[in-house]
């Protein structure tokens, strides 16, 4: 119970501000409404969780259909990420999956050194990096060498922007699984 409730802080505590929880064995909890009260809570609307339910359900549905495998992560530090995502193919390798409210938790992460493994996953519960254009490259400045580096930078799934251009879940849940390019 102790471990489910230091990922569940965890992945809260990433999603919400971009950081880990200051302290790992503090519960950290959704919202100090009762639950009938929830989906009229400003707060709750403010912090984007319907997105982090919605970006949940996804990766679950990705897992139930045996494309990917979703882990705890690999170690206790920030490059870890919320949890670890591995194709579900003899050649998948472990990847730290981030699930983040916004561009600017993103930002924060990136920042403090989250990203520096190779191969992160970040799922945006917006579309703010997606309107910002993602990656920052573009065909007059490119950023690497042309063709095949070895390296496999970061992915990023802007969920705002999906919800947007899905009309049904179907559509969405397609959409997600082309997006997350494991």
């Amino acid at each position: 119970m102790n471990g489910a409730i230091a990922l569940w802080s965890r992945m809260l505590s990433l999603f919400r501000i971009g950081s880990l929880p200051a302290n790992p064995d503090a519960y950290e909890t959704l919202s100090n409404s009762t639950v009938n009260l929830i989906a009229a809570d400003q707060n709750v609307q403010a912090m984007g969780l319907g997105r982090l339910g919605v970006a949940l359900s996804l990766l679950q549905h990705g897992r139930a259909a045996k494309l990917w495998e979703l882990r705890q992560p690999v170690a206790n530090d920030l490059a870890s990420g919320t949890m670890t995502a591995r194709a579900s193919r003899p050649d998948g390798m472990d990847r730290p999956l981030f699930i983040v409210k916004s561009a600017a938790e993103a930002i924060a992460l990136k920042r403090n050194g989250a990203f520096a493994n190779d191969g992160a996953i970040v799922v945006h519960g917006d579309d703010t990096w997606h309107l910002m254009g993602g990656s920052g490259a573009s065909a007059r400045r490119v950023r690497a060498a042309p063709g095949r580096t070895g390296r496999v930078g970061e992915t990023h799934v802007s969920l705002g922007d999906l919800l947007v251009r899905c009309a049904d879940a179907a559509t969405l849940q397609k959409q997600f699984i082309e997006e997350m390019m494991l």
